[in-house]
């Protein structure tokens, strides 16, 4: 009968260190300091972007959905943001400006509106959405903003490790 226990608690040895070493091998090397893919972009960064146009760093451009929604990709290194707009760009300053959000990962969607002069708006109303007919990828946010000074804004979004850009004229 002891035999077969110590047999036993060596396969459960086994199957915990295996386990373990799995966990380390997935988790990020200085667990304490935040992915670096987190950080807001700089304005040197957004200046030299792809996307593009005068008087935003970068505006991203905007497409009809499969629904007749204007919708537009943001930037998201090692996933993917959309966002489909209930108000017309550029957005009106100082009014509430609908929009839904899709972002591959998992967890809870963060957001913050980073606009000139260094000032930040979190959204004024942020509710996950279960279900849905717009079929991007990801899980889906819908949001209410509100921004108090005309320019260029930039959206910034985070969700688990993945975080990204969507950057709008507000007029």
């Amino acid at each position: 009968m002891q035999t077969c226990d110590a047999s036993r608690f060596r396969s459960w040895l086994a199957v915990c260190l295996l386990l373990m070493a799995l966990f380390a091998a997935c988790s990020p090397a200085n667990p304490s300091s935040p992915p670096a893919t987190h950080k807001a972009p700089t304005a040197a960064a957004t200046r030299q972007a792809t996307l593009g146009g005068p008087g935003c760093h970068p505006p991203s451009p905007v497409d009809r959905s499969s629904l007749g929604i204007p919708e537009l990709q943001g930037t998201a290194p090692g996933g993917q943001l959309w966002a489909l707009l209930f108000n017309a760009v550029p957005f009106p300053v100082n009014k509430e400006v609908k929009i839904v959000w899709r972002m591959t990962g998992s967890g809870d969607l963060h957001l913050v509106a980073l606009g000139p002069n260094g000032q930040r708006v979190a959204p004024k109303d942020l509710i996950y959405h279960g279900t849905s007919n717009w079929t991007r990828p990801g899980l889906e946010w819908g949001s209410i903003f509100v921004f108090p000074a005309p320019g260029c804004w930039d959206v910034h979004a985070t969700m688990d490790h993945i975080s990204g850009d969507v950057w709008f004229m507000v007029r």
